[in-house]
């Protein structure tokens, strides 16, 4: 099986390697159908990309002189955040990004502007279910939530309450 991962992660490398780089930019088309597992949508979603993460550049394609969108650095990293990824792990290694992880963002996902979690949705996420706890009210606070979820360690899954038990704030 290892020698699997070690043939995909190779192939993925080689595949970005013969990528066209223009001043420290990338053709959005030729990174998207290299990595991307929806084409299709991917080239739609960069329609949105700011101008620190999309540039235009004239490109030889061909034997024809073409306007192409093309990555900035910026655009890469957003890029691979956002879009559909084949071997994302592999991706994120070689352009050296920090893999995101995916119970982290849905936890933070039930944060308002306050840095408040809003009940309904951290206890959905805490449980899989829906649940009620008038005790806690709308919003709660990230001490007040720890010493309610003591109460229920063995009803929560132990690599989510370590994820909200760990969490750090600036104050």
């Amino acid at each position: 099986m290892d020698e699997l991962k070690e043939a995909n992660k190779d192939a993925i490398y080689e595949k970005l390697a013969n990528l066209r780089v223009v001043e420290e930019t990338i053709r959005c088309n030729d990174l998207i159908e290299a990595i991307s597992t929806s084409v299709s949508r991917d080239k739609r979603l960069i329609n949105t990309y700011k101008p620190n993460e999309l540039c235009r550049r004239k490109v030889i394609v061909g034997n024809t002189l073409r306007n192409c969108r093309m990555f900035t650095l910026a655009g890469i990293h957003r890029y691979i955040q956002e879009g559909k990824i084949y071997s994302y792990e592999n991706v994120c290694e070689y352009f050296g990004l920090e893999p995101a992880d995916p119970l982290l963002d849905e936890m933070y996902a039930c944060l308002n502007e306050q840095d408040l979690f809003i009940t309904k949705k951290i206890l959905k996420w805490l449980f899989g279910k829906r649940k009620q706890c008038k005790e806690l009210g709308i919003t709660v606070d990230h001490v007040t939530l720890l010493d309610w979820m003591a109460n229920y360690v063995d009803e929560i899954p132990a690599e989510k309450y370590k994820l909200v038990s760990e969490i750090e704030y600036d104050d």
